[in-house]
């Protein structure tokens, strides 16, 4: 894949979809066709960039092979895709005009199921691998499959019609570790050497998350050190409020209410001033994920007892 496939082998992680894609590059270097799919997975996990190193990959091979205009990469956000008409004045007439073109619908799961139903229709491939897309004025689109391809992707699936989610190959995002992380902030900090223990210690505070380790990168541009200690962790840990595990100030306060007793999800809450749904879909996430906090039935949420030298450390540090 490494001489093939510079724009996907140039990413970090994410092994199996890169082979995976890489495969369906190869057919896609034969006939031109690259079945229908999705990148599922939580936000900041690279989802959209995998996509624009496969279309970049896609615009290579056709101009390998003598189509000069290579494939257009269009990027929609669904959430501007407010209903049927703007997919049928815009989107569809400019995909069937194309003919080269990847059409990528980000955060697939805006979509309303009125436009989501249209894609249904776009997506009924024939054996001749061509779709057909009829209009209420009588307008006939016809879609060469082996010139278009459809991508998408979405941080969550329970929001999109079933019957379009199984016309999609889906390709699930995997989750970064330490390492993979350390190598993010590294690619993306240009001119900034490390000590190892120093850079360890920043990864580890990325949420496992690719766009955090950009983040990271970023402060490490901005705070300025041409070679990074871990005393500069140190230092810029206190000037930005890096907390272990790299949980934020929302995090911490749902530690310290619970450093005083168990606390129904009503409580906490309330303690909070935010809703049940925020301290569930947001707040919680992360201290479970790190097995900072748990469930007791009708105790509601705890602190793990193990876990409470955390928030001392915390304490002690960021008073």
């Amino acid at each position: 894949m490494a001489e093939k496939y510079k724009y996907l082998n140039s990413l970090v992680g994410q092994t199996e979809i890169k082979r995976e894609m890489s495969f369906y590059l190869d057919s896609f270097r034969r006939d031109g066709y690259f079945m229908p799919m999705i990148t599922c997975g939580a936000r900041g996990l690279g989802k959209t960039l995998i996509v624009k190193a496969l279309a970049a990959e896609m615009n290579d091979i056709n101009k390998s092979k003598g189509i000069a205009k290579g494939k257009r990469f269009l990027m929609i956000n669904s959430a501007e895709v407010r209903g049927s008409e703007a997919f049928l004045d815009k989107v569809l007439p400019t995909i069937a005009q194309e003919g080269h073109i990847l059409l990528f619908f980000d955060e697939l799961n805006g979509l309303s199921m009125e436009v989501q139903t249209l894609l249904l229709s776009l997506l009924s491939v024939g054996e001749d691998r061509k779709s057909h897309y009829y209009t209420t004025d009588g307008t006939c689109y016809t879609i060469n499959h082996e010139e278009f391809t459809f991508c998408s992707a979405a941080s969550s699936v329970a929001q999109i019609h079933p019957d379009l989610l199984d016309r999609l190959k889906r390709f699930q995002m995997q989750v970064y570790n330490s390492e993979q992380l350390a190598q993010i902030i590294q690619k993306k900090a240009k001119g900034i050497t490390f000590d190892p223990d120093a850079l360890a210690r920043m990864a580890a505070t990325c949420r496992n998350n690719a766009r955090n380790a950009v983040f990271r990168a970023q402060d490490l541009i901005a705070y300025g050190e041409p070679h990074f200690t871990i005393q500069d962790f140190n230092k810029l840990k206190r000037i930005l409020s890096i907390y272990p595990f790299g949980l934020n100030r929302g995090e911490v306060e749902v530690l310290k209410h619970l450093s005083s007793g168990p606390k129904t999800l009503t409580e906490l809450s309330a303690k909070m001033n935010c809703t049940r749904d925020s301290l569930m879909q947001d707040l919680e996430q992360r201290l479970k994920a790190c097995s900072l906090i748990k469930t007791a039935g009708a105790r509601g949420r705890i602190i793990l007892p193990a876990e409470l030298a955390v928030l001392k450390e915390i304490e002690e540090e960021f008073s």
